[in-house]
């Protein structure tokens, strides 16, 4: 049977500590949602999307769940934690594998069965073995439903499936997190747009969330531009580093320009400043494979498409909710 995954991310508004959350129910599809949080993390945003702690060998933690089904049917809800891993600035996911951290981690139910507009509260229990080493580790929580088309040639499956993130830091002290911007440049994207490029390094001891602006000031004729908001993240595991590539306005002169970045991950920000100037319009950004936060107008529908064959699917998770179509 061959296999199709077809996830839609959705950005929400954040949890609160020992409440449930607010967050809106997306129009139509399955939703996964976290309840709360340990209030001594009230001041870390990432804590209100996924499940990040640092805590010693042989803890145990306890987080609340809410699945939604908007679907339009009844539907049947699988409940489990598979293997994640951070590269090339993505948090990614596969469906299947486990780790050590998917192993540690309990959900209350393996199934659930939602009617249409309906909600369920499971709670998943992460236990930290006491022989656990030191490090960070990563896993996804995933609520799936599949369905099959059985006039399809192949018989197709359809898997609806969305995930909240795990970051557990097995240590004995909370060291904090930490991130540097350097060599700001200006440069322009391939399709000739005007671009600002920063390297971002992780120099802390647990995963960072990259999201933030940019601006321009003091351009030519004392103009300004900006900001231009990201609203799609680069994730830097301890010690990696990454371009990261923020797209502005087809409009923008050359310049010059005083350029600044900020960006911020949970309640750690830095920014750098950089006098620049856009290159000629011929000169393009070779660089394919670097990750871009893409300055987008606020509100759009993050949306990532997963294709595979029999055997595994792997998904990037970005947000909470997903739909059934993009």
């Amino acid at each position: 049977m061959t296999i199709l995954t077809i996830t839609g991310f959705l950005a929400a508004a954040p949890a609160f500590a020992a409440q449930q959350a607010t967050t809106p129910i997306p129009a139509a599809g399955l939703g996964i949602r976290l309840l709360d949080f340990p209030a001594e993390q009230a001041s870390d945003p990432r804590a209100r999307e996924y499940i990040v702690q640092t805590a010693e060998p042989g803890t145990t933690i306890t987080r609340r769940l809410q699945i939604t089904n908007t679907t339009g049917n009844t539907q049947r809800v699988q409940i489990a934690a598979t293997a994640a891993s951070i590269r090339h600035g993505r948090f990614t996911a596969n469906g299947t594998t486990q780790n050590e951290l998917a192993r540690w981690i309990v959900p209350s139910t393996s199934t659930v069965t939602l009617p249409n507009g309906d909600h369920a509260t499971i709670t998943t229990i992460t236990t930290i073995p006491t022989t656990a080493t030191a490090g960070e580790r990563y896993a996804a929580i995933w609520a799936q439903m599949r369905s099959t088309n059985a006039s399809s040639p192949g018989r197709i499956a359809v898997v609806n499936r969305v995930g909240i993130r795990a970051y557990i830091n097995v240590a004995t002290s909370n060291s904090p997190p930490d991130f540097t911007i350097s060599k700001l440049s200006a440069t322009r994207a391939n399709d000739g747009k005007p671009t600002l490029t920063a390297v971002v390094q992780n120099t802390g001891s647990t995963a960072v969330d990259l999201t933030g602006q940019a601006t321009l000031t003091d351009g030519p004729g004392e103009t300004s531009a900006g900001p231009f908001m990201t609203n799609a993240a680069i994730s830097l595991a301890p010690g990696q580093s990454s371009r990261v590539r923020i797209p502005t306005a087809s409009a923008i002169t050359r310049g010059p320009w005083t350029a600044t970045i900020t960006l911020r991950s949970g309640n750690l920000t830095r920014s750098k400043t950089a006098r620049v100037t856009f290159p000629a319009e011929t000169t393009r950004d070779q660089d394919a494979n670097s990750p871009v936060l893409i300055a987008l107008i606020p509100g759009v529908l993050l949306v990532a498409v997963a294709v595979a064959v029999a055997g595994g699917v792997v998904v990037i998770l970005r947000r909470r909710y997903t739909k059934r179509h993009p």
